[in-house]
């Protein structure tokens, strides 16, 4: 290599000679930790949030857990228990609308951040969209599915 580069240019000086594979992997090596590490933090926040809607979901669900009972006693089917917990969570695609909108109002601040992945890359909006909205189902049908299969009497009894 030395005597390649010096027939070309005799006053080329020569330092290191290496494999562009690793002066490439030396450049990028920080843009890469900073992607891998605004990739787990944005995992770690996904996380919280699913964690997060649950949790409150969940717990709201369960504290009308009495009134879901009382209904079940006075006759209401089981089906339209869960189904009556489902409706009042509309308020839930609001705030999957008003999300979508906030990720792609600050969309701009992650593009140079990015590599080989637009900002706003639909497969993956829809995917934590769809990850939030899941997690938001199951805490709201958990805790109606079991308020729906409680003897309302024992229950009752037990209020």
């Amino acid at each position: 290599m030395r005597r390649a580069i010096a027939s070309v240019d005799p006053n080329q000086a020569i330092a290191e000679i290496l494999p562009l594979e690793t002066i490439l992997s030396s450049t990028l090596a920080s843009p890469r930790l900073l992607a891998r590490l605004l990739a787990a933090f944005g995992a770690g926040a996904l996380l919280l949030a699913v964690f997060g809607i649950y949790g409150l979901l969940s717990e709201t669900v369960a504290s009308r857990r009495r009134e879901l009972v009382l209904r079940l006693a006075l006759g209401a089917r089981p089906e339209a228990l869960v189904r009556a917990v489902l409706t009042h969570s509309r308020p839930l695609a609001a705030g999957a609308v008003l999300g979508l909108a906030g990720a792609l109002a600050v969309s701009g601040l992650l593009r140079r951040l990015l590599f080989e992945v637009s900002p706003t890359d639909p497969a993956t909006l829809a995917a934590a969209t769809a990850l939030l909205a899941a997690a938001a189902l199951v805490a709201i049908s958990v805790p109606a599915l079991r308020a729906s299969r409680v003897d309302p009497m024992e229950a009752l009894r037990n209020e």
